[in-house]
């Protein structure tokens, strides 16, 4: 093996195309060029693995190799070493890797450690050969309690096991990169609310991406970090507020010492009163929409340069104004009727701009112009870049990378509207090249996601249509995709090609229908029994519906239920004994609660299946209350003398505690399965599951495929919620591995799962590659408004044309 390995990588070091922004700095962490494998462990060594070797790699130094001995069992190996680095104004890294059994891996973790605790983010890795692995900033999360970016003083490189299976892998260069736009991130420090913090980080996270799809990297870096008054040093030229309604006085200086020097400011949604001053823009109020559809698109009349409008689903707004003529208004607010409003959507002035909501991660074709126009405004030279890296990437569309293999999928469809579509494409292309070249990079610009969106266009009409699948969409918010009717959403979804709905009807303290059992919530109040109402436009346009219920979760519970249930001590209890806002499943009243409810909708209502959700523990912190404690000592027959340390990580009872509360989830399953059939004999159970087994029974006690196995569950919707189409094969073909033969499977896909949304030809790509492996279908998230504005009438021409029997 170590002779084939060492042969590969001769052949094939990076050769593979790296796409980068041409404006970022690289600074080399690790080039792994240790010579001898002494040198390397002298700076390396082996966690709970054996210490690593180094690989010649030709023409291109050495590397680190790692012996994974996945067979005996092991979940990881990693490798540590000290460092002492200041991480704080880079915003994102990479490492290369190469693999020769890319199925024996689950993902790649990279940490760096500060203080007392360590900032960690993973990363699929799911490619033969060489790939490059790429870790954002904002994507890590913090695990005890770390000093911050700036003192960081060591790193964790971990490897994670899918198969117990001995393999191999190679590392090289791990690099940070720093770029020429920084997003500032508000704590809590500087007067802002954690949830606001929260939110402008998940926003941040998208903004990141859809930089990243221009060919703009970005880094992070929050506004009370010691190094958040060098940013002029740092040399950044756009600064971007994702929702900071307050600066620190020390960022306040920083940001005029930006404008001073040539640099630029994007403030979006709450401004800071400074903020506003610097960039000419004068907040007047706050506006929450009055009705659906309030604020759903943005025109930007005759603006060179930005689309001619972007669909934008805002349910409120900061109204603001240009001061004087230090800037103008360029986007105006319509409603989803078409019609106008007073309110200004996006102002640009001389020293920065502003947008008033949060930028969503609907409509990304037309977000991609607007906020390359933006760019482009204040910097030409950086708006030629993004031209170019669109016009480059314009033939990567749906599974391919490469345009000629493009091209021929399209023309070996029968469909003569795919090779029009082509041709149009083509022609579209040649001109923005043309324009490109002459100067015109606006035109380019344009030109390009007019090309990319009939290629889109014509890969989705060259898909197949299955006589045989199953099609399913979740609704997150019970109502369909036009609350208030139900008739509406099922004609649509049945006439898109849609076979099942699965509508989030019950949690585990709310109702969305007349429940005698669970509290009745504001949705029941304003629009009725959305069951009943589900069920009938169901039956009437062909789609079988299976009720959703998010179980053990009280996060929307009313406060009084949930404290009846606090003094009956039915509440989650974490490792440290704080209280976790959900049902705690070794407790029998609250296991009878979830079996009664399911029950109860069975006998109500004329449906098709049950959809487990949230079927599990949230996160290993739980459960180790005084009842799981109680019932794990009597499975056991047997002291536990130390709670809950004995059944911790390293703990001498962790193997029959997981065991155990795994369990306490299947128990549910089993007994609604059993049950739900007496009233229904042909209803389906069905669950929505993590994709990442078997790790998801340690981490979360959910063990389905067990369920599969025992007969508990009818069918599965693993959540392979990615957009590496590399990484959704491999958790297709590991799932369809496991899982007993022909047992039906509907991958999950996450067109809206995510921090971004998947564009339409993803979302086509991956449910192409779930016919590729042979899937009973797929499951689409999430039915909503976004949804149906674009998804829903692009599969509606292609994917969904004609219908499709349901296999189960």
């Amino acid at each position: 093996m170590l002779k084939y390995i060492c042969f590969i990588l001769s052949l094939v070091r990076l050769s593979f195309a790296i796409e980068t922004d041409p404006t970022a700095t690289e600074m080399v962490i690790d080039d792994f060029d240790y010579e001898t494998n002494l040198k390397i462990q002298k700076v390396w060594r082996g966690v709970q693995s054996e210490p690593p070797d180094v690989v010649k790699i030709i023409r291109h130094g050495y590397g680190l190799k790692s012996n994974a001995h996945f067979s005996q069992g092991i979940q990881r190996v990693s490798y540590d070493r000290d460092i002492e680095l200041d991480l704080s104004m880079y915003g994102s890294f990479t490492l290369d890797i190469f693999l020769l059994e890319p199925w024996a891996f689950h993902a790649f973790t990279l940490y760096f450690k500060s203080g007392d605790g360590w900032f960690g983010c993973y990363s699929p890795m799911a490619k033969l050969g060489w790939q490059r692995l790429t870790f954002n900033k904002l994507e890590f999360h913090p695990e005890g309690n770390p000093d911050g970016w700036h003192n960081i003083t060591g790193i964790r490189l971990s490897a994670w096991s899918a198969q117990k299976e001995d393999c191999q892998f190679v590392l090289d260069r791990l690099l940070a990169r720093r770029s020429q736009i920084a997003i500032i991130l508000p704590t809590t420090k500087s007067g802002c609310q954690l949830k606001e913090v929260e939110t402008a980080k998940k926003f941040a996270q998208t903004l990141s991406r859809m930089f990243a799809t221009i060919g703009l990297l970005s880094d992070s870096v929050t506004d009370h970090s010691p190094s958040v008054n060098l940013l002029v040093r740092h040399k950044y030229k756009f600064v971007v507020l994702p929702m900071n309604p307050k600066v620190s006085p020390k960022l306040a200086i920083a940001l005029k010492e930006l404008i001073v020097s040539g640099g630029k400011i994007l403030a979006i949604y709450k401004l800071d009163k400074n903020v506003a001053q610097l960039i000419g823009v004068r907040p007047t109020g706050w506006v929450q929409e009055e009705n659906d559809g309030q604020f759903a698109e943005i025109r930007f009349p005759e603006q060179h340069g930005f689309p001619k409008s972007v669909k934008q689903a805002s349910w409120n707004i900061t109204v603001a104004e240009p001061i004087d003529n230090r800037s103008r208004v360029v986007g105006i607010w319509y409603d989803s009727e078409g019609n106008p409003s007073k309110y200004p959507a996006v102002i640009v002035g001389k020293y920065g701009a502003f947008f008033s909501h949060l930028i969503l991660n609907d409509d990304l074709a037309q977000k991609q112009q607007m906020l390359a126009a933006v760019v482009g405004h204040f910097f030409p030279n950086i708006h030629q870049m993004i031209a170019k890296h669109l016009i480059g990437n314009m033939m990567r569309v749906g599974h391919f990378t490469d345009r000629d293999k493009l091209e021929r999928f399209i023309k070996r469809s029968s469909k003569s509207e795919a090779t029009k579509l082509l041709n149009r494409a083509k022609n579209i292309h040649e001109n923005a090249i043309r324009n490109y070249e002459n100067g015109n990079i606006a035109s380019a610009i344009e030109m390009s996601g007019q090309a990319r969106d009939l290629l889109s266009q014509a890969y989705l009409f060259s898909q197949d249509n299955p006589t045989v699948e199953g099609r399913a969409i979740w609704n997150h918010s019970g109502t369909g995709a036009y609350p208030g009717d139900w008739d509406r959403s099922a004609y649509e979804l049945a006439a898109a090609g849609f076979n099942m709905i699965f509508p989030n009807m019950l949690w585990a303290g709310l109702a969305h229908y007349a429940s005698d059992i669970l509290p009745r919530s504001w949705t029941f109040d304003h629009y009725g029994d959305q069951i009943s109402q589900c069920v009938l436009a169901a039956r009437k346009h062909g789609l079988e519906v299976h009720i959703w219920k998010v179980n053990w979760n009280l996060s929307n519970a009313p406060k009084s239920f949930v404290e009846t249930l606090r003094q009956e001590n039915r509440l989650q209890k974490s490792k440290t004994n704080t209280e976790i806002l959900w049902l705690c499943p070794s407790h029998q009243d609250n296991r009878k609660l979830e079996i009664d409810s399911l029950i109860e909708v069975t006998k109500k209502y004329d449906i098709d299946g049950i959809h487990f959700d949230y079927i599990r523990y949230p996160s290993s912190d739980g459960c180790y209350c005084d009842n799981c404690r109680q019932g794990f000592t009597r499975s056991i027959n047997q002291k536990v003398k130390n709670w809950p340390a004995n059944v911790l990580k390293s703990g001498e009872m962790r193997k029959k505690f997981i065991a155990w509360r795994a369990d306490q989830i299947t128990i549910l399953v089993k007994a609604v399965s059993e049950k739900a059939k007496l009233t229904r004999p042909n209803l389906k159970i069905s669950a929505a599951v993590f994709n990442d087994y078997p790790y998801c029974v340690q981490s979360i006690g959910q063990d389905w495929v067990k369920w599969a196995k025992l007969g508990y569950v009818d069918f599965l919707c693993p959540m392979n919620y990615t957009a590496d189409n590399d990484h959704f094969s491999q958790m297709v073909q590991n799932h369809k591995n496991i899982l007993p033969r022909n047992f039906p499977v509907y991958p999950g896909i996450g067109a809206t799962a995510s921090i971004f949304s998947l564009p339409v030809d993803q979302v086509a790509a991956q449910i192409y590659l779930t016919r590729q492996f042979g899937s009973a279908g797929f499951t689409i998230f999430d039915y909503s408004k976004n949804t149906s504005n674009i998804l829903i009438p692009a599969i509606s021409k292609s994917i969904g044309a004609h219908r499709a029997k349901i296999p189960h």
